[in-house]
């Protein structure tokens, strides 16, 4: 979400019988471009605070509430305090802190379930020192990533859905050891490591490679063949990227039928391998996520197929594979 905003076009400013608090009425296009109000796709809602000007932005078709954010005047032209956005479901998305327009301090990010995923400290703008947390299915914590910008140390632990801690990986500067944690409560060290580039797993030749195979190898009239109603239909498989860049456990996780599925999976499958992840110098398994989009339109069918990488579904956790 954009929380940085242009001048904007203020179109009412309302004050109090009393005269003391000041209400102020915006209306934006969709890029949050100043607009008339019968032009407008989102509008704002401020009020003044002691000195600065608290203001929640709304999308008018529907009055859902995007994102708010603290302002030093009504001009709106410099974030100082906090800024919030929001996720569909009303959760709480992001919090920001700004210092005339630039981040200072605590932000922390969560999921739409309202499960935190990312506590980052800054300082002037750049972030000194980070936490980031990844869950398996339930709310268990499955990996907790600790960086310290400042003494320039990593920290990387995994748990097991009980929460025990498993695995540390343990960075000062470039270098790294492991560290295995046994149930009997016995620790010991795994391998020494160099290095804290990661890389995801890619289709060889990257982007433009993929979507070349897919324009190539899709066959977008077998739903049409199948009878599938007019529409449009998201298909998404997943599936394993082996440390040898070959794919495992590849499933569909949409159900729309008509072939599509099955289309879907035959491309996947015949996709050959893959350049695998690597995670700190190693390589290791990753989930990856594929959507394609069939239209079927008066009888015809295209294919929009997502030529972009394939979502990851989780950061790397080597010690599970």
């Amino acid at each position: 979400m954009k929380t940085i905003l242009p001048a904007f076009l203020m179109l009412m400013l309302s004050l109090s019988a009393n005269g003391q608090i000041k209400r102020y009425t915006y209306y934006f296009d969709a890029s949050l471009a100043p607009a008339q109000k019968e032009k407008a796709f989102i509008y704002g809602k401020g009020v003044k605070q002691d000195s600065a000007v608290w203001v929640d932005f709304f999308l008018i078709p529907n009055d859902q509430k995007i994102f708010s954010a603290s302002y030093t005047d009504s001009s709106l032209n410099i974030l100082h305090g906090k800024s919030i956005d929001y996720h569909k479901n009303g959760r709480v998305q992001l919090v920001k802190r700004y210092r005339y327009n630039v981040q200072d301090g605590l932000t922390q990010k969560w999921d739409d379930r309202g499960r935190q995923t990312d506590s980052i400290l800054y300082t002037g703008g750049a972030a000194v020192f980070k936490k980031q947390f990844r869950y398996f299915k339930e709310n268990t914590v499955l990996n907790e990533i600790i960086t310290d910008s400042i003494l320039n140390t990593l920290e990387d632990i995994s748990y097991d859905t009980t929460g025990r801690k498993i695995r540390a990986v343990i960075f000062s500067g470039n270098t790294g050891v492991e560290k295995i944690y046994h149930p009997d409560g016995t620790v010991t060290n795994g391998d020494s490591l160099y290095t804290r580039e990661d890389k995801d797993a890619s289709f060889p030749g990257g982007p433009k490679a993929w979507a070349s195979y897919l324009t190539r190898t899709l066959d977008g009239s077998r739903p049409v063949r199948a009878g599938a109603p007019e529409g449009q239909y998201k298909v998404v498989v997943q599936f394993i990227v082996n440390k040898d860049g070959t794919l495992l456990d590849i499933k569909a996780l949409s159900t729309n039928g008509y072939g599509m599925e099955d289309e879907a999976l035959r491309v996947i499958r015949n996709s050959g391998k893959w350049n695998p992840a690597m995670q700190y110098g190693r390589l290791v398994k990753a989930y990856r996520r594929q959507p394609i989009t069939f239209s079927i339109s008066k009888g015809t069918l295209t294919s929009d197929r997502n030529i972009l990488q394939p979502s990851r579904r989780s950061s790397q956790a080597p010690s599970i594979w």
